[in-house]
């Protein structure tokens, strides 16, 4: 009875101090943190764990307490040979890295780059800017270029085939909910959709007036639950029903956000959009935008202009920004309070009375941090930790196996099984 009354008063007290926010805030990892140039233009996480981040300045693999950077190194035939990486896949375990003049695989085993030197049957090869680069379901690799159309590469027959007829600027490539089509998103000709093999079938032609200078202008393309998402032209999404090849159009010209750049589900109702002027929520039930970025807050983005978004595993969402490096975003939503029971730290001098410490906790490769208090006495049959925090994190604490915790008596290691069992106390 006195466990709940005690941990009753600190909920009560804790929670009224608390304050919702419209904005999201952000963790930012820059050059002063390590990475090696802020213009970041895409990343990847591994089967291994570890995030692969695309820069004007060198390739950047973080393993969530250090990064190493890739570049060109002088005589160094082995080193990669572009520092400008904007196309990251993961093929049988090895990196391939699409860089703004060819394309290079990095070797797992022996920490070595090389260049993809296949050719065609015309004896043409991949020499071009590299915007996109994803692997479809019958195990061939399609590669986006600027200048060169796109590229198609069988591994098993190691076959390379070029296509420029349709376009020669390929900015986005996505593949369809049933997996037998692919979408070609051009600079030129608006959007473009082949079969799985490569065969030309149809375009889409996606603006809100035909007159437009940019009506055929698309910058990106997602698959997301079956539907094709569409930024085009300025100020504009657009989504594709597949089922119908119904195109609905949604302007975002009272936000002014210019090009969308990225697109990504956040909720089953909800996208989010990056752009060049801040990142939003689209709302599919009010066909809505919300901006969730503040540029007068410093908590929020360094730099608006977003170049990409990935989610990583444990449900941290990495933001790529063109001059601010990236942000992992920690969305504001409503507080949650968790109860959590820690073994008790006899070493601990003040446990013959009420003790609260504010202390943080690191999670997992994204470093994202929940705001806690500990709580410890000598009337408590354990010490407890009392956590505000939203349901990504708690999502991810579900799955990452470790955690820190970071007090004034130094760090804690806390592992499942041991330091992260939820109390709920007695009534």
């Amino acid at each position: 009875m006195k466990l709940t009354k005690i941990l009753i008063c600190l909920l009560i007290f804790w929670t009224g101090t608390l304050s919702a926010s419209p904005y999201f805030s952000f963790k930012k990892y820059q050059v002063e943190d390590g990475l090696s140039h802020n213009t970041v233009w895409c990343a990847l996480q591994d089967s291994y764990g570890f995030i692969w981040l695309g820069t004007s300045d060198g390739l950047n693999r973080y393993d969530g307490r250090g990064n190493k950077v890739y570049r060109n190194v002088l005589n160094d035939k082995f080193s990669l040979e572009n520092n400008f990486v904007e196309a990251l896949i993961e093929v049988d375990k090895n990196i391939w890295v699409g860089t703004n003049s060819g394309l290079y695989i990095y070797d797992r085993d022996t920490d070595r780059f090389s260049c993809f030197d296949k050719t065609t049957q015309y004896n043409v090869y991949i020499s071009s800017e590299i915007k996109k680069i994803i692997k479809t379901e019958n195990g061939l690799i399609w590669i986006a270029t600027l200048g060169q159309g796109f590229f198609i590469y069988d591994p098993k027959t190691e076959v390379l085939t070029q296509n420029s007829v349709q376009t020669s600027f390929v900015w986005d490539l996505c593949q369809s909910a049933d997996r037998k089509r692919v979408y070609i998103s051009s600079l030129q000709e608006g959007l473009l959709c082949f079969d799985e093999n490569g065969k030309f079938l149809r375009t889409y032609e996606i603006s809100l007036d035909i007159n437009a200078s940019d009506s055929y202008k698309v910058n990106c393309i997602q698959n997301i639950d079956g539907d094709i998402w569409i930024g085009a032209g300025n100020n504009l999404l657009s989504r594709l029903d597949e089922r119908t090849d119904a195109m609905d159009n949604y302007s975002g010209s009272a936000f002014n956000f210019g090009a969308v750049h990225c697109l990504l589900k956040y909720t089953d109702k909800e996208l989010l959009v990056g752009t060049d002027n801040g990142l939003y929520l689209f709302n599919q039930n009010t066909n809505t935008f919300q901006r969730t970025d503040n540029p007068t807050d410093p908590r929020s983005l360094s730099d608006q202009t977003i170049n990409g978004m990935m989610w990583d595993a444990e449900g941290a969402l990495w933001v790529l920004t063109n001059l601010g490096g990236e942000s992992t975003i920690c969305p504001s939503r409503p507080n949650i309070l968790i109860i959590i029971r820690l073994p008790i730290w006899p070493e601990c001098p003040e446990r013959e009375r009420l003790l609260l410490l504010s202390v943080r906790i690191k999670m997992g490769i994204s470093g994202l941090e929940l705001k806690a208090v500990y709580i410890s006495s000598m009337l408590l049959p354990a010490n407890f930790l009392l956590i505000q925090s939203e349901d990504m994190i708690i999502k991810s604490m579900t799955f990452v196996p470790y955690c820190w915790m970071e007090t004034i008596y130094g760090s804690v290691l806390m592992r499942k099984g041991y330091g992260l069992s939820i109390c709920v106390p007695e009534l």
